[in-house]
C-alpha cells in the first residue's frame, strides 16, 4: 500500500522530496558555516592541495607597551607575534616533546643559487618586477629519512646518493624555460647542476608536483600578487639527505658568482676572470702590499700579487708597492651576483661594481678573489647556515589534525591581557601561504560566521515548518483511505506504520539527496571566497555534525508533525472519518 500510494501521488511527491533536499541542504550548509574555525579551514586547505610539509614559526604572546606615532600617548598592545626566522636547531627538540613520537620535523639551511650559477646560457634577470619564472633556488630542506616523505613525485625517484635532491615542477620548468636543460621534464630526471665557481654538483633524481601552473597568468600584467608571490617563492627549494648538506659546507669558502671582471679604466679594458671567488669577513691573517684608505669599512675585492703581475703584464717580482698602488687607483670589478632580499624571501641577480680594497703580498696556490664585506650579512647569505623548521605531515589527516591543533595561533581577549598583566607565552605556529592567508581573512570570516547563525535559524524554522505541513498534508490526503481500514478492523499501529513509514522514508530520501547537494552548495561558496582572492583555500567544509543535526530535526518534525493529526483520528470512529473525508 505505501507503494501503491506513492505511485499514484509521484509527481507531488517527488516536488515535495525536491523541496526537502534543498530545505536540509542549505540548513546543513549554513549551519556548517556557523561552525567555522581558521583550524579546520587549514586542514581541509592542506588536504585538498596534497600538502604535507609545512614551514613553522615561534610565536611570542605578551602585553606589551607602544608608543602611538600621532598622540605620543603610551598604550598596551597585545597579541601573538610571529618570527619565521627565530627558530633554531635546537627547537626541533622542544617540537619533539610537544607532539611526541606523532611528527616528523625537517631542519632548512639556506642554498642561495641562481640558475646562471649552472650554465653559460644568459638568463635575463630583472630586479624591478616579479616573473613567473623562478631564477634561483633558495633553501634546502634535509630529509633524514624518505619514508616520512610524503609529497607526491610526478617524475623520478627519491634521493639515493649523497648529491641527488628533489625539485618542484615549478623549478623544472623553469630551467626548460631558460633553456638550462632541453627537451622536457622527464629529461631533466638524472641530469646534474654543476656550479661553474664552486663545482658542487646538484643531481636531480626526481620531481615534485605542486600547483604552480594556476598561477601562470602573473607574468602577463606583472602586478604584484602577495599570495602567489608566496607560493611560488616556496617552491624554489630542494629536499635533500644529510650528506648534501655537508657537501655544501665544504664549498663555502667559495662564493658562487654568476659574472665578473677587471675593469681598466686607464685604458678601458675588460678582463673576464675565471677565479674562484671566495666570501671572507676578517682581514686578520692577511699580509698586504697595499690597500686603499678605510678598506675595512668598505665592501670590495682583495687580489694576489699574482692577480696583479697578470692583469699589468709584467713578471710577477717586479710587483712592488709603486705597482700595488698604481693597481689599486687603476682597476676595479664588476660583474653580476646573486643578491637575497630579505623582505620579500627572494633572491635575484644584481649588478656590482667593487673597488680594490688591498693586494695580498704573498702568492697563493690557487687564483682566488677574496670578497670582503664588513658584515656577514651584508648582501649574501652564507650556504648551509640553518634557515628554518618544517613539519612534515603523515596520510592519516585525522592524525594530522590532531597533531597541527599542537600550532593553532592563541588569540586572547582583551580582558585577559588586563587580568593577566604577567602573562607570556612562547610556542609555535605555521608559516604557510594558507595559513598565512586564512589568518588574515580571519575577521572577515568571522562575520560571515555570525550572519550565517541568523540564516540558519531562518532556515531550520522554515525546514520544521516545511515538515509539518508536509506531515499535516499527507495525513490529510490519506483520511479517507484511514477511515475504511478502521471500519476494516486495521488497528492504530498499524496504520500509524504504513503512513508513517511513507513519511519517514521520503524525508530520509531526501536526506540522502541533501548530502551530495549540501557538498555542491559548499563546494560553490568556497570557489566564490577563493576566487574574490585568488587562492585555492577552502574556508568552508559541509560538517558531518551538520548533516546529523538536520537529519535530526527534518526527523523529529515530521514524526511530531504526523503523530497530531493521526491521534485525533484514532480517536474517532471510522464513520465519523469517512463522513468528514468523503471524496467527492
Amino acid at each position: 500500500m505505501v507503494k501503491d500510494n506513492f505511485i499514484k501521488s509521484v509527481v507531488s511527491n517527488i516536488i515535495v522530496i525536491v523541496l526537502l533536499t534543498v530545505t536540509m541542504a542549505l540548513s546543513a550548509v549554513f549551519l556548517s558555516l556557523t561552525l567555522y574555525n581558521r583550524e579546520d579551514a587549514l586542514i581541509n586547505t592542506l588536504k585538498a592541495n596534497d600538502s604535507y610539509v609545512l614551514q613553522l614559526a615561534k610565536v611570542i604572546d605578551y602585553p606589551r607597551e607602544e608608543v602611538d606615532s600621532h598622540t605620543g600617548e603610551s598604550y598596551i598592545k597585545h597579541g601573538p607575534l610571529v618570527f619565521y626566522d627565530n627558530a633554531n636547531i635546537l627547537d626541533i627538540d622542544n617540537l619533539k616533546k610537544i607532539t611526541g613520537g606523532n611528527a616528523t620535523y625537517y631542519p632548512s639551511y639556506f642554498f642561495e643559487k641562481n640558475l646562471q650559477d649552472f650554465t653559460t646560457q644568459f638568463i635575463y634577470t630583472d630586479q624591478t618586477s616579479f616573473q613567473f619564472h623562478a631564477r634561483s633556488f633558495r633553501e634546502m630542506i634535509v630529509v633524514e629519512d624518505f619514508s616520512t616523505f610524503n609529497l607526491k613525485l610526478l617524475y623520478g625517484r627519491k634521493p639515493q646518493g649523497n648529491n641527488d635532491v628533489l625539485i618542484y615542477d615549478y623549478m623544472a620548468k623553469s630551467m626548460l624555460y631558460y633553456e638550462v636543460f632541453t627537451g622536457d621534464m622527464t629529461n631533466i630526471i638524472g641530469k646534474e647542476l654543476v656550479d661553474r665557481d664552486t663545482g658542487l654538483s646538484v643531481r636531480i633524481s626526481g620531481i615534485i608536483k605542486s600547483d604552480y601552473e594556476r598561477y601562470a597568468y602573473i607574468d602577463k600584467d606583472r602586478d604584484t600578487y602577495e599570495f602567489e608571490e608566496t607560493y611560488l617563492t616556496s617552491l624554489q627549494v630542494i629536499f635533500c639527505k644529510p650528506e648534501f648538506v655537508e657537501i655544501v659546507t665544504s664549498e663555502s669558502r667559495y662564493d658562487s658568482l654568476f659574472k665578473s671582471y677587471f675593469v681598466d679604466s686607464k685604458n678601458q679594458v675588460f678582463t673576464d676572470t675565471s677565479f674562484r671567488k671566495s666570501k671572507c669577513i676578517n682581514l686578520e691573517g692577511f699580509t698586504f702590499l697595499a690597500t686603499s684608505d678605510n678598506y675595512m669599512q668598505e665592501r670590495g675585492v682583495i687580489v694576489t700579487r699574482a692577480t696583479v703581475a697578470f692583469l699589468m703584464g709584467i713578471p710577477i717580482n717586479e710587483v712592488d708597492e709603486i705597482i700595488a698602488e698604481e693597481f689599486l687607483q687603476r682597476f676595479f670589478i664588476s660583474g653580476i651576483d646573486t643578491f637575497y632580499d630579505t623582505s620579500i624571501e627572494r633572491s635575484y641577480l644584481i649588478g656590482f661594481s667593487h673597488g680594490i680594497l688591498g693586494i695580498v703580498e704573498e702568492t697563493l696556490e690557487e687564483p682566488v678573489l677574496y670578497y670582503y664585506t664588513p658584515n656577514e650579512e651584508d648582501l649574501y647569505m652564507s650556504n648551509a647556515m640553518f634557515r628554518q623548521i618544517y613539519l612534515s605531515l603523515g596520510n592519516d589527516w585525522k592524525a594530522n589534525k590532531e597533531i597541527l591543533r599542537n600550532f593553532a595561533l592563541i588569540t586572547q581577549s582583551d580582558e585577559f591581557y588586563e587580568k593577566n598583566p604577567d602573562y607570556y607565552y612562547e610556542g609555535y605556529t605555521d608559516y604557510t601561504y594558507y595559513g598565512l592567508l586564512i589568518r588574515d581573512a580571519d575577521f572577515y570570516l568571522n562575520d560571515v560566521k555570525e550572519f550565517s547563525k541568523t540564516i540558519v535559524i531562518i532556515m531550520i524554522s522554515v525546514s520544521a515548518l516545511g515538515m509539518f505541513f508536509f506531515a499535516i498534508l499527507t495525513i490529510k490526503k490519506y483520511s479517507y483511505k484511514i477511515g475504511v481500514l478502521k471500519t476494516m478492523g486495521v488497528g492504530n499501529a498499524s496504520i500509524t506504520l504504513m503512513f508513517g513509514l511513507q513519511i519517514v522514508l521520503m524525508t530520509v530520501l531526501a536526506f540522502v539527496l541533501s548530502i551530495p547537494s549540501g557538498f555542491i552548495i559548499m563546494s560553490k561558496i568556497n570557489a566564490t571566497f577563493a576566487s574574490t582572492i585568488n587562492s585555492d583555500l577552502v574556508f568552508f567544509a559541509l560538517k558531518p555534525i551538520a548533516l546529523v543535526i538536520m537529519f535530526g530535526i527534518s526527523l523529529l518534525s515530521v514524526v511530531v508533525s504526523a503523530m497530531i493529526p493521526l491521534t485525533k483520528l484514532y480517536f474517532s470512529t471510522p464513520i465519523t472519518i469517512i463522513r468528514n473525508n468523503n471524496r467527492k
